[in-house]
């Protein structure tokens, strides 16, 4: 592919660089003089096979005693949690609006980062969101202790992934619980049993939070195509 690209691109280039592969979807190539590949970032996800208890007793022993724990505790405080799945169009507009709320209680806003539905950032995240949804492709989970919005995920989909965006959590409103944990846990639960979908994507870096879900885990990567096989070693001492 490589070579007849580097022919037929405009200019005369002398390196093509495609970036952030799978390979799940794209095999790592092997490395030639005038093909090398880089590590990039690990990724997790989740196969959506079997049932759902069998993926919950696979999982670590203290993640399931701390959310037994920790959902005794709400029901101590007499706080019921509940999920609302969103997945039509005309209700992305506030799902962005409270996701940015969600944001706006940690350190994203100190930072200046957070989502709001006017900064440019929130605009975007509203229109793919409301594009996904008109094709029944979108999907927002909005976590509940009782009316307060604890926890949210931003989702996309195809026929057979679901890729989750971004996550957030409600800092204030904790009670000494961890919302997304238990947002996942229930939103999990009902992927398994929807069985409409056959795996969940992270697509982020993965970190600690993630390993304790799944141990799915693979490298994505960068390849570069040369035009001559000197090129890689002279590029490497520039």
């Amino acid at each position: 592919m490589f070579p007849s690209l580097l022919q037929s691109l405009p200019g005369f280039p002398v390196v093509v660089g495609i970036t952030q592969q799978d390979p799940d979807i794209f095999p790592r190539p092997s490395t030639s003089r005038t093909l090398k590949t880089l590590d990039y970032i690990q990724t997790a996800r989740i196969t959506l096979q079997g049932t759902f208890d069998a993926y919950w007793q696979a999982r670590g022993k203290n993640l399931r005693a701390n959310m037994k724990k920790q959902r005794n505790s709400l029901a101590k405080l007499g706080l019921t949690p509940r999920l609302e799945i969103l997945t039509q169009a005309q209700d992305m507009d506030q799902a962005v609006r409270d996701f940015g709320q969600l944001e706006s209680t940690g350190w994203k806003n100190d930072q200046g980062t957070a989502i709001h539905r006017e900064n440019p950032q929130g605009q975007f995240y509203t229109r793919i969101l409301e594009n996904f949804c008109a094709q029944g492709k979108g999907r927002v989970y909005r976590y509940w202790f009782d009316d307060v919005v604890t926890a949210m995920d931003l989702c996309i989909a195809d026929e057979s992934s679901l890729i989750i965006l971004k996550t957030a959590y409600n800092e204030q409103a904790s009670h000494g619980t961890s919302p997304a944990f238990l947002m996942h846990q229930e939103s999990f639960q009902h992927l398994f049993e929807e069985n409409t979908l056959s795996r969940i994507e992270f697509y982020g870096k993965v970190l600690e939070w993630h390993t304790r879900w799944t141990d799915e885990i693979r490298t994505l990567y960068h390849v570069n195509g040369y035009r001559w096989g000197f090129l890689p070693g002279l590029l490497g001492k520039a």
